[in-house]
């Protein structure tokens, strides 16, 4: 009897076999007892978990993405907003300076209008005397010659202040520069071309001022 106790203590007393300690190892599943209460947790929850993660991974990244392509529009259409606002402050002040520059340039036209009255009657007024009552007269030589004088000084200061004098005659009709008035007929001239002039034309700085008075040839 005491021999059969002797081969039992021995048989449960033996080292662990290479296998039962492998075992720990080997296996997948975890297990934890909480309150008398024993749960086993296996690959497929592991895995299940780091599905999840990646599935919230793989959404975080499509946000980040749709995010990005919207600032990016709305990048785009803030900088075509900004260009267009750009470009229309400098042609407002393009418009603006050239404004001012045809104010400097042109605000004396209606000055310039009322004194080219002056002109003309200077003008008449030299041109109504022929030469031999000039001969007779050397008041009236002197007094024409006084008004000759201050026509030629008026037209002086008319060139000064860029205020020139056509000339028509002879050149191609032009409604720009021209206002006809009659039509006389010229077999030797090209039709419309300047053959007569009533009363004289005057630009300012290129821009006409007063179309001359003209009469125009025809066939």
């Amino acid at each position: 009897m005491v021999l059969t106790l002797e081969r039992r203590f021995l048989r449960n007393s033996r080292p662990p076999r290479w296998f039962d300690l492998a075992r720990p190892y080997c296996s997948k599943e975890t297990t934890t007892t909480t309150g008398g209460t024993t749960s086993t947790t296996s690959d497929s929850a592991a895995a299940d978990s780091t599905t999840n993660e990646s599935d919230q991974i793989s959404e975080a990244e499509e946000q980040l993405r749709r995010d990005i392509e919207d600032l990016r529009a709305r990048h785009d259409d803030l900088l075509d907003k900004y260009k267009r606002s750009i470009a229309e402050s400098d042609n407002m002040r393009k418009r603006l300076t050239k404004q001012i520059d045809d104010a400097k340039v042109f605000g004396i036209q209606s000055f310039v209008k009322d004194l080219l009255e002056v002109a003309d009657v200077l003008q008449r007024a030299s041109a109504g005397v022929d030469e031999e009552t000039l001969r007779e007269s050397a008041y009236l030589n002197d007094v024409v010659s006084g008004v000759r004088l201050t026509e030629a000084q008026l037209h002086q200061v008319f060139r000064r202040h860029g205020l020139e004098k056509m000339e028509p005659l002879g050149e191609k009709f032009d409604p720009n520069f021209h206002e006809a008035l009659f039509q006389v007929p010229a077999p030797d001239k090209e039709p419309n071309t300047v053959v007569d002039v009533q009363s004289e034309g005057y630009v300012l700085h290129g821009r006409t001022v007063r179309p001359a008075k003209v009469g125009v040839s025809k066939k």
